[in-house]
């Protein structure tokens, strides 16, 4: 994948709103799983998934977004 696709995949996943919980969408808008994509994005380590990794990571920028 080169990079300037990969940016741009990476921020449209990002930038997916969160859940009325609070919560990372368990589907893209294209409806493939958001796992398979944090699959591709995040290396996970040996305390979380990389999904779990990515949804940490999607809800800190969303409650900084809040707070700006």
């Amino acid at each position: 994948m080169r990079l300037a696709r990969y940016k741009r995949t990476m921020a449209r996943r990002v930038m997916q709103p969160l859940t009325s919980s609070e919560r990372m969408q368990n589907r893209a808008p294209d409806g493939k799983s958001m796992r398979a994509y944090a699959s591709r994005f995040i290396k996970p380590n040996e305390r979380l998934t990389s999904f779990d990794g990515w949804k940490y990571h999607n809800r800190n920028i969303g409650f900084a977004c809040f707070r700006a």
